[in-house]
C-alpha cells in the first residue's frame, strides 16, 4: 500500500505539471489558429476610432460567445474597446466574465477578417479599466496592454488585493512582457497606481479583528476566540508583508534589470515556517532567472510537498517557453 500511495502521488505531481504547462500555453495564446465563425459577423469590423464607437456591447457579446468554444466560454462582457494592437489593425479588447461568477478578471482579445477570427485571453485581476490599461505609450500607433496579476491565489473573503502590473504587447503566437522598455512610464504612472492600491488595502482593513488581549472589556469567550485565531492572523500578516515587499522589489528587479534585488530576503522566505512564503520565494527566484536562482530552484524541486511541486512547475514552464522560442527562431 505504501508503494501504491507513492505511485499515486508521483502520478498526481506529473499530471499537475502537465496541466500547469498546458494552462500557461493556453493563457499565453500559444494555440491560436484562425477560426471560422458559425454565424455572420454581427458588425462591420472597425478601421478607425469613429467606427469603433458605433458598436453595441450586445454585438460584442454575440461575437465572443460564438468565438470562444467550451470550456472557454464567455458569460458576460463588462466593457470593451477597439484599439490598434498592430499598426492600422484594430483589435477588440473586452473585460469578460468566463465562469458566471462576475469576477471580470480576464481580457478577451480578438480580430476578425473575412469571417475568420483569431483570439486569445489575458488574465487580469481586480477592477479593470480599459481607459487606463490600453495605452499607446510611445506614440507609435500601436497600443500596449497593462494587466494586473494578484500575487496571492484567490482565498474568498481573505483574498489580499495586492497586484503586480505588467506592460505587454500583442505578439502572436504569444504575448510578450515589455515592461522593462518603459521604466519612465512605469515610474510615472504605474508606481502611483501601486501606491493607490496600497492605500486602498490599508483603508480596507483586515479580515481579522485586532483587539489587544490586554483589553479589559474582552469577555472570556472573546479572549479565547482571539487566541484561537492568532496563528491564522499571524500567517495572513506575514503573507501580506511579504507580498508588498515582493511588489517593492519588482520595479528594480523586473523593470530596471537588477535581477538579484531581494536575494537575501528571498532566502529568508525559503527558510520561513510558512509554506506560503516559500512558494512566493519560488516565484521570486523564477523571475530573477540568474544561475544562482535557478540552481536554488533545482535544489528545491527535490523537496517533497507543494513547494517542491511549485519549483518543478516553474522549471517545466521555463523549459517549455525555451523550446517554443527555439522553434519560432528556427522558422525565421
Amino acid at each position: 500500500m505504501k508503494h501504491s500511495s507513492l505511485n499515486i502521488c508521483a502520478i498526481g505531481s506529473l499530471l499537475f505539471l502537465l496541466n500547469s504547462a498546458f494552462a500557461w500555453s493556453f493563457q499565453a495564446g500559444l494555440r491560436i489558429k484562425p477560426r471560422l465563425l458559425s454565424a455572420p459577423l454581427p458588425f462591420s469590423w472597425p478601421v478607425d476610432q469613429m467606427s469603433a464607437t458605433q458598436i453595441p456591447i450586445t454585438a460584442v457579446e454575440r461575437l465572443l460567445r460564438d468565438l470562444y468554444l467550451p470550456p472557454n466560454t464567455i458569460e458576460e462582457v463588462q466593457s470593451f474597446r477597439f484599439v490598434p494592437l498592430e499598426i492600422d489593425k484594430y483589435y477588440l479588447v473586452a473585460v469578460v466574465d468566463s465562469n458566471g461568477r462576475r469576477f471580470f478578471n480576464a481580457l478577451a482579445i480578438a480580430r476578425c477578417e473575412g469571417g475568420a477570427c483569431i483570439e486569445t485571453t489575458k488574465m487580469s485581476d481586480g477592477e479593470n479599466d480599459l481607459g487606463k490599461q490600453l495605452v499607446d505609450i510611445d506614440g507609435d500607433g500601436r497600443f500596449e496592454i497593462i494587466v494586473r496579476d494578484r500575487i496571492s491565489p484567490y482565498e474568498g473573503g481573505h483574498t489580499r488585493p495586492i497586484f503586480r502590473y505588467t506592460i505587454q504587447t500583442l505578439a502572436f503566437p504569444f504575448p510578450v512582457d515589455i515592461t522593462s522598455r518603459y521604466p519612465e512610464y512605469y515610474r510615472d504612472h504605474i508606481l502611483p497606481m501601486i501606491e493607490q492600491d496600497k492605500q486602498k488595502f490599508e483603508e480596507l482593513g483586515l479580515p481579522f479583528a485586532r483587539p489587544s488581549l490586554d483589553d479589559p472589556t474582552l469577555s472570556e469567550s472573546e479572549r479565547r476566540r482571539l487566541l484561537e485565531s492568532k496563528p491564522e492572523r499571524d500567517l495572513w500578516d506575514a503573507q501580506a508583508a511579504a507580498e508588498w515587499q515582493f511588489i517593492a522589489d519588482d520595479f528594480p528587479r523586473r523593470v530596471l534589470g537588477q535581477k538579484e534585488t531581494g536575494w537575501d530576503r528571498v532566502l529568508s522566505w525559503i527558510t520561513s515556517p510558512y509554506q506560503e512564503l516559500q512558494i512566493l520565494a519560488m516565484k521570486a527566484l523564477d523571475e530573477m532567472g540568474t544561475p544562482a536562482a535557478l540552481q536554488k530552484m533545482e535544489e528545491i524541486a527535490n523537496w517533497k510537498g507543494e513547494v517542491g511541486v511549485e519549483a518543478q512547475r516553474l522549471l517545466a514552464v521555463r523549459r517549455e517557453k525555451a523550446a517554443i522560442q527555439e522553434q519560432e527562431g528556427a522558422k525565421k
